[in-house]
C-alpha cells in the first residue's frame, strides 16, 4: 500500500484521539466516557495495524 494510505490512517487516528478528548471535556458523563474509550481503542488498533504493516515493508540492506 502506498504512503498516502498510511497518512490517511494516521489522520483518522489523530482525529479519533482529538474527538475523545473533546468529548470528555465537553460532556464528562458515563455515556460520553464510554464513547471516548471506544474512540481511543479504535485509534490504538489503527496504530498497531499501521505499525505492523510498515514494519513488514521495511527492506533489509
Amino acid at each position: 500500500m502506498n504512503e498516502a494510505f498510511w497518512d490517511g490512517i494516521a489522520y483518522v487516528r489523530y482525529t479519533l484521539y482529538a474527538l475523545a478528548g473533546i468529548l470528555i471535556l465537553v460532556n464528562p458523563s458515563s455515556g460520553a466516557q464510554t464513547v471516548a474509550i471506544a474512540f481511543l481503542i479504535v485509534g490504538v488498533l489503527l496504530a498497531a495495524f499501521s505499525m505492523g504493516a510498515t514494519k513488514d515493508n521495511e527492506e533489509i540492506v
